[in-house]
């Protein structure tokens, strides 16, 4: 089952492959394509910031700052 939908999703990118390079699939590949690899990077971008930022730190960080002398 796990070899299933791999297997699927690179015979469905092949057919894909097949009827663009017929040149009846233009606009979708000069237009939807980028358009929709792009909005997914934004996505997954914020998606892994979002869950980056909810997880709590395990220990302090000491900083250094403020430990020179005064003049």
């Amino acid at each position: 089952m796990s070899l299933l939908v791999p297997l699927v999703l690179v015979v469905g990118l092949f057919l894909l492959g097949l009827l663009g390079a017929g040149g009846r699939m233009g606009w979708v590949f000069g237009v939807v394509i980028p358009y929709a690899a792009v909005a997914i990077f934004f996505v997954g971008l914020v998606y892994r910031v979002l869950t980056w930022a909810k997880v709590p730190v395990p220990f302090r960080i000491p900083t250094t700052c403020g430990q020179q002398k005064a003049l």
